[in-house]
């Protein structure tokens, strides 16, 4: 980069390159944009979740680890549900060395999905942790529980047909 590159210049050039991964030009932390889908791995933690609540009452907090436990290695991406806004995540407590609760809860749109009372969009663009773009065709559940995760599609940033 040029020495005299503006730093609206800089960041232009770094959100267009972190589709595939870069290296920031000011900084030189690395970087990269990631293109996710709501895929059949994140339906079955979601609809774990919904059963689970179903035992207590609705508004639980629940510790993932107990919720998730019969699903096993499945649960992996669990907390991509947050981009979703389906799950949301309990606040840390400052006094805690963790820096997570492990904590979650339902959100009234999560029960909905799982209901197949409500659509999603399919994808979500994120990067370092905050939504850049919700995107892709409206999905029910049923389209996510067929949809199985893809690394190289993650990993390459390949995008669906853009749908209004």
């Amino acid at each position: 980069m040029d020495p005299l590159t503006t730093l609206k210049e800089a960041r232009e050039w770094f959100f267009a390159a972190a589709v595939k991964g870069t290296h920031c030009p000011c900084c030189q932390q690395h970087g990269q944009v990631y293109r996710r889908k709501l895929n059949s791995g994140m339906a079955r933690a979601l609809i774990r979740f919904y059963r689970y609540e179903k035992k207590g009452k609705q508004d639980r907090w629940m510790y993932w680890r107990l919720a998730l436990a019969p699903i096993g290695s499945f649960c992996t991406e669990y907390s991509m549900l947050e981009f979703w806004e389906l799950i949301e995540r309990k606040p840390h407590e400052p006094k805690t060395k963790t820096k997570d609760s492990g904590y979650w809860r339902m959100t009234m749109r999560g029960r909905l999905f799982v209901e197949g009372r409500t659509q999603v969009r399919s994808h979500r663009r994120i990067y370092n942790k905050k939504i850049l773009e919700r995107y892709g065709p409206y999905i029910h559940i049923q389209d996510a529980l067929t949809d199985h995760f893809n690394y190289k599609e993650l990993m390459t940033g390949a995008m669906p047909e853009e749908e209004d």
